[in-house]
């Protein structure tokens, strides 16, 4: 810069000059502030929104966790209201054959009293006896391996013994049976056709409640996975890495507790908020909720224009500012 002009002693004007390099020097310095506070803002603003979908997906999480429990409860408590019906069954057949020899048409009569599927008498050797279906449904079928479907009633362990929600070998129809072993060995098999059961999971059960969650916009899928694969998931899940085969699944599977992240999903990022589910103080799995990012690639999109439009307006200004110092000068 040049102070002054002087003229026979007297001072005729002072004037300012700043050297173009100078403000192209200040004017990039300026910029690149401008731009570094835009990126920050904008990461900041990414980091806010994450945070608020993470504590958005431990919510859900836990509603999803409260909700299974309680259509687990439901389920196992239905299923206990059959078992003891079908048990009480059982020990009265025990009993009424102590004292006479029962044979299919008591049976048959005894089924049709209490609404049961089937009644049969099974020897020691695993052999039907006697049974309140009729002769012609055990025609072209081999029957159960009642050894192996109940052990502990023919070998003497126990006496009752609950089989549960099965499906038979011949047909593949849902089934739930119990059996009380015999005075004099072998036992006595009780079952129901299980379709009420089946039709009482599909309508309040896990499946239903997890399809239901995933229908919610911004969703992308829900699933509870154990170490042997997926339990229950949303339609739009194919498949997913087994636990072991996955560190960040397999530490929390082992640690417990919540844990959050990032991964691609059908060609799209999503965050994953992760967390284990326990029922009766036995663990069942992760439940994996995974939101969709459309609203954080927006937001990205959108701070990118912005900084696109502040850096065109910088340049543009500092051209003319420059521009006009020049031309001051």
């Amino acid at each position: 810069m040049r102070p002054s002009i002087h003229d026979g002693g007297s001072v005729r004007r002072q004037l300012w000059y700043v050297r173009p390099g100078y403000l192209a020097v200040i004017g990039g310095v300026l910029a690149a502030f401008m731009v570094t506070a835009a990126l920050l803002e904008s990461r900041n603003t990414r980091d806010t929104m994450l945070e608020l979908i993470a504590e958005k997906g431990r919510i859900v999480a836990n509603q999803i966790e409260q909700g299974a429990i309680l259509a687990l409860r439901a389920m196992k408590e239905a299923e206990e209201n059959q078992a003891s019906r079908l048990l009480t069954v059982a020990r009265t057949v025990a009993r009424m054959e102590e004292g006479r020899e029962l044979g299919d048409s008591v049976l048959a009569a005894l089924a049709a009293e209490n609404g049961i599927q089937a009644l049969h008498l099974v020897s020691p050797t695993g052999r039907i006896q006697a049974s309140s279906r009729p002769s012609e449904h055990f025609l072209n079928r081999t029957p159960p391996d009642y050894l192996m479907l109940y052990p502990t009633l023919f070998s003497g362990e126990r006496t009752e013994s609950i089989l549960g929600l099965h499906y038979s070998a011949v047909g593949g129809k849902a089934r739930f049976a119990v059996g009380v072993r015999r005075r004099g060995g072998g036992a006595v098999i009780c079952s129901i056709d299980a379709k009420v059961l089946l039709d009482l999971r599909k309508t309040f059960g896990l499946g239903r409640l997890i399809q239901d969650v995933g229908e919610v916009h911004g969703m992308s899928y829900v699933m509870i996975q154990d170490e042997e694969g997926i339990l229950t998931a949303t339609r739009s899940v194919s498949g997913a890495k087994r636990i072991l085969d996955d560190p960040f699944l397999s530490a929390l599977w082992k640690g417990g507790g919540y844990a959050t992240r990032t991964l691609p999903f059908q060609g799209q990022d999503v965050f994953e908020v992760v967390k284990t589910v326990s029922f009766d103080g036995e663990r069942l799995g992760l439940l994996r909720v995974a939101f969709d990012l459309h609203e954080i690639r927006a937001l990205t999109r959108k701070s990118r224009r912005r900084l696109l439009m502040t850096i065109a307006v910088l340049s543009l200004l500092g051209m003319v500012a420059l521009n006009a110092v020049v031309i001051y000068q």
